[in-house]
């Protein structure tokens, strides 16, 4: 069923009491009574500390989640496969693309924030990355690189300041963290006590966890006793001890999101989630979907006996079973999520080869369960399960000489997800051209390019007035062109398409210029590029061109098309207002008359 949209918050009280049933929102998750962070600074750096040892302390502790944050530019493959396996379940946010940012020059800010993430989410396919910690170090403003990360795909950072009340945090990006140096055990421990003793929410964060060396190392024993303390915390129902970003989510859902029984009775009552339709997040990047960490619910029924479980806020509404003496159950969209029942998989990696393969995985899920794939290669033989059962992925060959990271979720409702990650080889066949295209004089009879393979492979062209040889090969060769002069004043390209039996492809384009006119007019003078101006741009771009534009396109840095408009008129200048375009770099593509096309790069200014 749907979420009703309206305007309502709710106070910190929270509670809404319809007949004689109630229902409100747990300050925190399980109803504990603070919350907690624990981040390890630096993971993917050369220096960082025994990841195996980090694992063997925590694997014992469920519901203890780290923060790890990355430096995704530096990481080697050694790093991701920790992450993917022997740290499986963890948070993992940005902490620059490589430690070391120089400036908050616009590129810069692109690498450090955007470019950062964007590594640990291709790296790290089961978990979005949604929270930045400062790095020290490098010369950079910490201000302009927050109001930056304010207008991207993040929900929160530690940019500094206070970390203030539950339900009085008025800034998610303005958060401060308390760093170990050559502290004891007791000043972290005071941090958890504290945060339960105030019901906030508390963090710390150290550098190489159980090694020498570095900026404030914590010794083994510290950071197991620590571990210990905030286990028996989490044990005894006082602490909820999670990642960054899963609390941020929290946080948000909570602050945004109301309940309202619907419908109750002597037997059930319907309870609806209801948020505002405004942004949780004002970023242009940010859809509220990405918040979507369980909330734990709690009240009594009209009988007055006390109820306590998670529901997702996006899957509809809940309904809640019970009789006179006790709870019989809870329901989201037909499936039991209270009791909530156990899900398992018998794998967590699994490792694939470069080629094409079946790989299964057994799952129990008494109530049935969900699936979800994180990258288009991996294709499951089915999206859900009504009971336990085994479940097939096709995995597609890999075509990049690059390892590779995807993975299968599992879950009931959007709780209790289990995780498989495919980690597959690199491919070692390959099929590449040399260059994207060859560009030529009109009266040009001889040109070529260079294709480096190790596949069977076959070209072809639909061009008329050039012809190539080889025209097939299994190795690599120099592919020879041989044309006719352009007898037109006009410029005309082709395509050159190479491709294998075994799927690998590329092309290239043939560009051969116009024939000289006896008055050589703007046509004939065609540049590779539009002049794109002012650049950096605020409001007004003026493109120009000596040919007559027909078409321009926008693109974001993913390849999404944000804007296009066709123009009328014999002019090669255009103005567009860019107003409506949020701050990022964007390509600009413009298509002319006699088939040109030319594109420039622009950044735009907030």
């Amino acid at each position: 069923m749907k979420n009703f949209i309206v305007f309502l918050f709710l106070s910190m009280a929270g509670t809404l009491t319809f007949a004689q049933g109630t229902i409100q929102f747990a300050r925190w998750k399980n109803d504990a009574k603070g919350a907690y962070s624990f981040d390890s600074d630096d993971f993917g750096r050369s220096w960082y500390g025994d990841i195996s040892f980090i694992a063997s302390v925590t694997d014992t502790m469920p519901g203890v989640r780290l923060t790890f944050a990355t430096n995704g530019g530096v990481a080697t493959s050694l790093f991701w496969d920790h992450a993917n396996n022997t740290l499986l379940g963890h948070d993992f946010v940005n902490h620059s693309y490589d430690h070391e940012p120089q400036a908050t020059q616009p590129g810069y800010l692109y690498l450090e924030v955007d470019s950062g993430q964007s590594v640990i989410e291709k790296n790290i396919p089961w978990q979005k990355c949604l929270f930045f910690v400062f790095p020290g170090g490098g010369s950079y403003d910490k201000n302009t690189m927050n109001n930056y990360i304010r207008t991207r795909r993040y929900i929160g950072s530690n940019g500094g300041g206070v970390n203030p009340a539950p339900y009085n945090i008025s800034d998610l990006f303005s958060m401060s963290m308390n760093y170990y140096y050559e502290n004891t055990v007791k000043w972290l421990n005071d941090m958890v006590d504290n945060a339960i003793a105030t019901g906030n929410w508390s963090m710390a964060a150290s550098h190489q966890l159980g090694a020498a060396g570095g900026w404030g190392p914590m010794p083994a024993d510290t950071f197991v006793k620590h571990m210990q303390y905030c286990w028996q915390k989490v044990k005894a129902g006082d602490l909820w001890f999670d990642g960054m970003q899963h609390i941020v989510k929290y946080i948000g859902e909570r602050e945004n999101f109301s309940l309202q029984i619907v419908t109750e009775n002597d037997t059930m009552m319907e309870v609806c989630f209801i948020t505002d339709a405004k942004k949780i997040n004002p970023s242009p990047m940010v859809s509220n979907e990405l918040y979507d960490e369980p909330l734990t619910l709690k009240g009594t029924t009209k009988f007055g006996t006390l109820f306590r479980f998670d529901a997702h806020p996006w899957k509809g509404n809940v309904i809640i079973k019970y009789n006179a003496s006790s709870i019989r159950g809870a329901w989201q969209e037909n499936k039991q999520i209270y009791p909530f029942p156990a899900i398992g998989v018998d794998k967590k990696f699994i490792s694939v080869p470069e080629t094409p393969s079946s790989q299964q995985i057994s799952i129990t899920a008494s109530q049935g369960a969900e699936i979800e794939t994180t990258a288009s290669w991996l294709a499951p033989d089915k999206t859900s399960l009504n009971g336990n059962g085994t479940l097939t992925i096709n995995v597609a060959r890999n075509m990049i000489m690059k390892e590779r990271y995807g993975a299968v979720l599992v879950s009931l409702r959007g709780l209790g997800t289990k995780i498989v990650v495919f980690k597959q080889a690199a491919s070692t066949k390959f099929l590449n051209i040399t260059y994207d295209s060859v560009k030529v004089k009109w009266d040009a009879t001889k040109t070529s390019f260079y294709v480096s393979t190790n596949v069977s492979w076959q070209a072809s062209s639909d061009a008329q007035w050039f012809s190539f040889t080889p025209s097939s090969g299994s190795s690599s060769v120099t592919v020879s062109v041989t044309l006719t002069p352009n007898p037109d004043t006009l410029r005309r390209l082709a395509w050159v398409k190479l491709s294998s039996n075994e799927g690998f492809r590329d092309s290239i384009k043939i560009i051969q210029e116009a024939k000289p006119a006896e008055n050589p007019g703007a046509m004939n003078l065609l540049p590779s590029s539009p002049s794109c101006f002012p650049n950096p741009v605020k409001e007004m771009l003026i493109i120009e061109n000596p040919c007559t534009l027909k078409h321009v396109e926008i693109f974001s840095p993913e390849g999404q098309k944000v804007y296009h408009c066709e123009i009328s008129g014999t002019e090669g200048k255009v103005q567009l207002n860019m107003n409506h375009l949020p701050e990022n770099f964007y390509l600009i593509r413009v298509t002319g008359e006699n088939g040109y096309t030319g594109h420039c790069n622009i950044f735009k200014l907030p």
